[in-house]
Parts: structure tokens; C-alpha cells; sequence
């Protein structure tokens, strides 16, 4: 399941129409992250609601440590909170902005400080199932690795699936990873590439 690949495996569940959690690994630092989400606003035109604000709230573990050192060392934990507000222009554009603080970005320290970013995103749909994906997450204050983080997909949907190729500067998956910003510059030619699927489950 980990090979030289950077992957993410996740589990999401819907416990209401508004509340969700996930679960997810990633191979890097071999990292676990457990995430609440509420929609606390959801657009309407019917009742005048310009956009929907959701609310999200994490915890990670790094399990890579150093020898001799505890798992669950509070330099180990990390804690993010993010508000994502978005809106829909119509039938084939969305945008959002998300203010997110990320605390212990840089863990392998001993006085890591945290991170203040806003990820700033956009759905176009092209037509059909397709559609083209945008983000960029400046960072605004805190620890940063030097490259803010962007990263650009083509999406497919077809019959509860997701296909998705990225294009990013950024190798972090989980919120606390990329937050800080990517280790490539687009400049110097650098680039990953990426693949993601999801699966809708409906009970």
C-alpha cells in the first residue's frame, strides 16, 4: 500500500445532512487525520442565503518519530481549524475561500509555531461530467517552507465516481502538510503529478 508513491487513504461518513467526519493515512511521516466537518450555511436563493459556510476542525498524529521517542509526544500532534465559505455562480462556476491556521507546521522542531493561511479555490464545469479544479493557499503568517501551494486538476464524474488528475508544487496531503506551502518551483520547471478517486456510498 505505501510504495515510493506519496498516497492517502481516507474514509468519510455522514452522520447528518450538515455534520461529516473522515479518517485518513498518508505515508508521509506516516500521518493520521481525523476531521469533523459542519455545514453550518448552505446557499439558497429561495431564502436569500448568498453563500454556505462550513467549519472544520482536525487533529493529526505523526507516527514517524526519532529513537527512543513517544508516539504520542505532544510534538508528534498537530490541530487545524479551517472556515470554508463558497458560492455558486450559476450551473457551471463555484468559488471559496478558506481561512485555515494549522498549529505545529514544521514538527521536527522542538519550538514549531504554526501556520495562518487562506486557501482560495475555484469548479468550472466544462461540460458533461468534466470539469477543471484551482487552488492556492498563500500563506499569510507563521511557518512556511517557501513555496506557497498550488495545485490544478481535471476532473470526471460518472456514476457515483470521481476521477481526478492534479498538477501541484506540493507533496503534503493532509491539511497540516500543505497548509504550509510545496517544496517545487513551477519556475524551475518542477511539477508533480497526482490521481485521485473518490467513491460515493449511499446507505
Amino acid at each position: 500500500m505505501n510504495g515510493p508513491a506519496i498516497i492517502l487513504l481516507g474514509l468519510g461518513y455522514g452522520i447528518t445532512d450538515r455534520i461529516g467526519v473522515m479518517f485518513e493515512h498518508t505515508n508521509v511521516f506516516h500521518e493520521y487525520e481525523l476531521t469533523v466537518t459542519w455545514l453550518a450555511m448552505e446557499q439558497s436563493g429561495s431564502t436569500g442565503v448568498p453563500v454556505s459556510l462550513a467549519l472544520a476542525a482536525s487533529g493529526c498524529l505523526v507516527t514517524q518519530t526519532g529513537p527512543d521517542e513517544d508516539v504520542f509526544a505532544s510534538e508528534n500532534m498537530k490541530f487545524t481549524l479551517q472556515s470554508i465559505v463558497s458560492r455558486r455562480f450559476g450551473d457551471s462556476f463555484s468559488a471559496l475561500a478558506a481561512p485555515i491556521y494549522a498549529s505545529n507546521t514544521d514538527h521536527w522542531e522542538k519550538d514549531s509555531q504554526g501556520t495562518f493561511a487562506i486557501g482560495i479555490g475555484g469548479r468550472w464545469v466544462v461540460t458533461g461530467g468534466f470539469s477543471l479544479t484551482g487552488e492556492w493557499i498563500p500563506v499569510i503568517d507563521g511557518y512556511e517552507t517557501g513555496h506557497e501551494s498550488w495545485g490544478f486538476g481535471l476532473d470526471y464524474e460518472v456514476g457515483g465516481h470521481a476521477f481526478q488528475v492534479v498538477l501541484t508544487n506540493c507533496f503534503g496531503l493532509t491539511t497540516d502538510q500543505y497548509v504550509p506551502g510545496g517544496d517545487l518551483r513551477f519556475t524551475d520547471g518542477e511539477i508533480r503529478i497526482g490521481f485521485n478517486i473518490f467513491r460515493t456510498f449511499w446507505l
